[in-house]
């Protein structure tokens, strides 16, 4: 069974990284600002995350999975619009570094858990 948790919180935030960023990809251009950008897709990667948070968190618990989530979409977002305000982007290349980030996200979220927990000593003998 803890496979099914880590795969699906893989699954779930390569989602988010790959959906924001195609999200912010469509939405800004080289036109705009890069801070604007960077703010739209903030609220994007936010608002696409919680929704995603939400779905995914039925099936896998949404203690373990909102923070991972949420700082992928955020970054995602924050990223590809970025880059698509510097450049013309293409939606299957903003996805796919979306994706990237949403799995940098999660291993960065894991591996802090793992040493904020150390050692668990038992409290009955």
């Amino acid at each position: 069974m803890r496979a099914f948790f880590f795969f699906g919180d893989l699954a779930a935030n390569a989602a988010a990284g790959a959906l924001v960023g195609a999200f912010a990809a469509a939405t800004c251009s080289p036109a705009w600002p890069m801070v604007l950008a960077m703010l739209v897709g903030m609220i994007l990667g936010m608002a696409v995350s919680f929704s995603l948070s939400t779905v995914f968190g039925i099936a896998l618990g949404a203690f373990e999975l909102t923070i991972p989530v949420m700082l992928s979409g955020m970054l995602s977002g924050m990223v590809v619009s970025m880059q698509a305000a510097a450049g013309p982007l293409e939606i299957a290349a903003a996805s796919q570094m979306g994706a990237l980030i949403g799995l940098g996200c999660y291993a960065y979220t894991a591996i802090v858990n793992i040493f904020m927990r150390g050692e668990v000593k038992r409290w009955t003998s």
